[in-house]
């Protein structure tokens, strides 16, 4: 098997992988609020207000998913693919993948679990069920390029990362509106 060099974590290509990354995320901060007043205007308050019901609770699940693997990933990875262990940075990228994937599976089940009660109960809005149980699962979705996207900025794949968060951005801000216009 062929090994390669160590990553390189020069200042430039650093700046430079950092520069694309914060550039489309700048661009989709921006798009985000169009998302909003679009699909206000298509919806109407009553039925944007039950839509936006599930977003509190799918963010709190997602953060709890990854719980510090991202950080782990983004330090330890780079450290030992410079020091020549790709086994161990192997190892971290695995086990942070499969507990970020199994955390976000056991927060959807329990979100979809217990939906039918905080529809009821704490948001007192009944129809928002449909919406909370479809939010739901764009947990591991979630969960999964939130961690593939700190692997490729430890690895420095920055371009790529980019390239990754113009796609969820895109799909971010224009499913919701094209599901609405269907």
């Amino acid at each position: 098997m062929e090994r390669k060099g160590p990553v390189d974590l020069s200042t430039t290509k650093v700046i430079f992988d950092t520069f694309f990354v914060s550039a489309t995320k700048v661009f989709f901060l921006v798009l985000k609020p169009l998302r909003g007043v679009i699909l206000g205007r298509l919806l109407g308050p009553a039925v944007y207000g039950i839509m936006n019901i599930p977003v509190p609770y799918v963010q709190i699940s997602l953060i709890l998913s990854n719980i510090g693997f991202t950080a782990a990933v983004a330090k330890l990875m780079p450290e030992h693919l410079q020091a020549g262990r790709r086994d161990l940075s192997r190892m971290i990228f695995r086990a942070s993948v499969f507990l970020t994937v199994a955390l976000a599976l056991l927060w959807t089940a329990l979100l979809i679990v217990f939906a039918p009660r905080i529809v009821r109960d704490i948001a007192h809005r009944p129809d928002a069920l449909g919406p909370m149980v479809v939010y739901s699962l764009i947990i591991p979705f979630m969960a999964v390029n939130t961690i593939y996207a700190s692997i490729l900025l430890a690895v420095q794949r920055g371009k790529l990362r980019a390239k990754i968060t113009a796609i969820h951005g895109v799909l971010n801000v224009a499913l919701p509106i094209v599901c609405t216009l269907i």
